[in-house]
């Protein structure tokens, strides 16, 4: 019984001082992969275990979103014939179209109380914002214009919808609008450059902060090459620049708490992962420290629900695999592991 006992604390503190990746990784995570021949989504256990197939159709299915509750994953696929907005259980089943367009339907972002999605669709001729009730009644047009309008992005209360509209020969601007569709305004005055002539023509890539306060976003010139992040202020529109320079920076990722923003960066020809302090590496150069360093393309960081870890998709193995970090560079772990190509990793919010 002395024996029992002793073995049993022994376990008791080894899982403390080092907890099984299972419970270090939070639950789940969804990603795309070709690895049964051609693009479906996936979920896997946080430490890697448990992969499992959630769609197993012939045509293309991507970029998992989950439903903040995780009871649900939005993707798009090409199975109907066009790109499409759907929506599934966690588990894979009572899989269903809710755009149902012949044109292009991309990028769902779930409302946070779960009930609607935008999304980003050129059935009208342009690219527009669109909202649909996940049962896929309801859909309306939000923005109505002419210009390229995309990238929305829910408020956390769930009252308004920002959005990048691209007017042709001008900066572009983000804008808010209501949940309905009423209430469109312009949030900011953007110039086209910002601080030493730093290109803000082109914005894209929103991501509101979890606290509301502000709205992250990649800045840079028409072509993409040159980008930065910024940031914008929900209460005055003011278009700060937390980055600098002629690298390319992107995906900004909010940590839980809004202290921090993780974003990908190019430089020396590849892709790294950084984190910076939510004001900014110009304001705060201390708060910037880079989390992985390969020759090959670390991007697409997203980070637990805990803020404790970062996963992103890494090619330093000659194809695409689902990676994670601890939030202080250490821990560096493959966790898919596979010969195809794993790509967007979601991971699933604590319900």
């Amino acid at each position: 019984m002395r024996r029992c006992t002793w073995i049993v604390a022994f376990v008791c503190l080894a899982l403390c001082l080092h907890p099984v990746v299972g419970q270090q990784g939070e639950g789940r995570i969804a990603f795309y992969s070709n690895r049964d021949g051609n693009d479906e989504i996936y979920v896997m256990n946080a430490g890697g275990s448990g992969v499992r197939n959630l769609t197993n159709n012939p045509t293309g299915d991507l970029v998992p979103a989950w439903s903040p509750d995780g009871s649900k994953i939005a993707f798009w696929s090409y199975r109907d014939g066009a790109w499409d907005i759907y929506v599934m259980n966690a588990d894979g089943s009572e899989v269903r179209n809710v755009s149902n367009s012949a044109s292009v339907d991309k990028l769902p972002a779930w409302s946070p109380d779960g009930t609607q999605i935008a999304f980003r669709s050129n059935r009208d001729g342009n690219w527009e914002i669109y909202v649909v009730n996940v049962d896929g009644s309801g859909l309306r047009n939000l923005t109505n214009n002419p210009a390229y309008e995309v990238a929305p992005a829910w408020s956390p209360e769930g009252g308004k919808i920002a959005f990048v509209s691209s007017p042709r020969g001008r900066p572009a601007q983000v804008y808010l609008v209501n949940a309905d569709g009423s209430g469109k305004r312009q949030l900011t005055n953007n110039p086209g450059t910002v601080g030493e002539k730093v290109q803000t023509v082109s914005l894209s890539q929103l991501a509101w902060s979890p606290d509301g306060s502000k709205i992250a976003l990649r800045a840079g010139d028409l072509d993409g090459v040159y980008t930065n992040i910024a940031s914008v202020s929900v209460d005055t529109g003011e278009l700060q620049l937390l980055t600098s320079g002629v690298d390319r920076h992107g995906k900004p990722r909010w940590s839980p708490d809004s202290t921090q923003i993780a974003y990908d960066r190019r430089r020396e020809g590849n892709f790294d992962i950084y984190v910076m302090s939510a004001e900014g590496e110009l304001r705060d150069d201390t708060g910037r420290r880079r989390l992985t360093r390969h020759p090959s393309y670390d991007w697409f960081p997203v980070w637990s629900p805990n803020g404790s870890q970062i996963a992103f998709a890494s090619e330093r193995d000659g194809n695409s695999e689902i990676y994670v970090v601890n939030a202080d560079g250490s821990g560096l772990r493959n966790l898919t592991n596979s010969s195809s190509d794993d790509h967007w990793a979601a991971w699933r919010p604590h319900p």
